[in-house]
């Protein structure tokens, strides 16, 4: 999985999620925070699309920041890093093999939800399907709100150095913008996961 795939949204719903994670003391970015992420988002597309699914996103964000309030903490000394979970991980896996599904270029904040509506481990996927919220109505929802895959367009510049300062704040991407480039480019990324040093902004969350 390559992070150059992602959008600036949804590298951003990471970053978010992870200092999340950490103000609540938490070891480790869950789907939960990812939901709640985007959940904060009132203007955003997967509150839009929840809507539009039959869900009311403010119910399901107070059901998301009490399933928060049960997952363990650490402090002081014991609180190091917040890495990727693996239930974290397996979710931006779905969402990159479902962006590749649908044909699409980039990873956005679309394929995410379907990634966490479709995982059954924990309670972000759970609340979601008890609020009605099923794959398939997440997949036409998913597909309408669908534009253009974004080219490289006279900002990509401006974008590269944008994804790049971001990354280069979070402790999800420790030492990024100063690593030597690769011959692909890429820097790895919590083992699997590759991460290059900007995408172009795309029209899709």
């Amino acid at each position: 999985m390559r992070f150059d795939r992602f959008t600036i949204k949804s590298q951003e719903l990471v970053q978010n999620a992870q200092a999340l994670a950490s103000r609540h003391g938490h070891p480790q970015i869950e789907p939960e925070h990812l939901l709640a992420v985007m959940l904060s988002d009132r203007g955003g597309i997967a509150v839009s699309m929840l809507r539009k699914l039959g869900a009311v996103p403010e119910g399901l964000a107070a059901e998301v920041m009490r399933s928060l309030e049960r997952l363990p903490k650490v402090s002081g000394a014991g609180m190091g890093e917040t890495t990727i979970s693996p239930r974290t991980k397996g979710v931006l896996e779905a969402a990159f093999a479902e962006a590749s599904q649908m044909k699409d270029e980039y990873v956005s904040i679309e394929h995410v939800l379907l990634a966490i509506v479709d995982e059954k481990a924990g309670e972000a996927g759970k609340i979601l399907s008890r609020a009605g919220v099923t794959r398939d109505g997440s997949t036409r929802r998913c597909r309408r709100s669908a534009g253009p895959s974004a080219s490289p367009t006279p900002t990509r510049k401006k974008n590269t150095r944008l994804c790049r300062n971001s990354a280069a704040t979070s402790p999800i991407w420790p030492g990024w913008a100063s690593s030597t480039r690769s011959s692909a480019g890429t820097k790895r990324f919590g083992g699997s996961c590759r991460c290059s040093r900007g995408a172009p902004r795309t029209t899709r969350s």
